[in-house]
């Protein structure tokens, strides 16, 4: 799972709701999610370290992207912002049938 959450939000939860059906997370940035809002990626990575979950920062959103390519099956969630941001670089349309 390529995560990104804004601070705000309730991303605890979310990880912890995720993390028994996921192989490992990349906790990232989404590169439009407004900086006042940015969460704090050590915060985040320590969470999952408590919850028993594996997973790992990419720095930037397309190192992120680059460390997930590979992988059989990937989900990309957390915000809209994230998932806007991934559809944009993967060039997919939200309205492609």
């Amino acid at each position: 799972v390529l995560f990104c959450a804004l601070r705000d939000k309730e991303w605890k939860d979310m990880l912890t709701t995720l993390a028994p059906f996921v192989e490992s997370f990349v906790l990232t940035d989404a590169p439009t999610a407004p900086a006042s809002r940015a969460w704090n990626l050590e915060e985040a990575r320590a969470f999952l370290h408590h919850i028993n979950a594996p997973g790992e920062i990419a720095w930037t959103f397309d190192d992120a992207l680059r460390q997930v390519e590979n992988a059989g099956t990937v989900v990309i969630t957390g915000s809209f912002h994230t998932v806007g941001d991934a559809m944009a670089r993967l060039q997919v349309s939200p309205f492609a049938l």
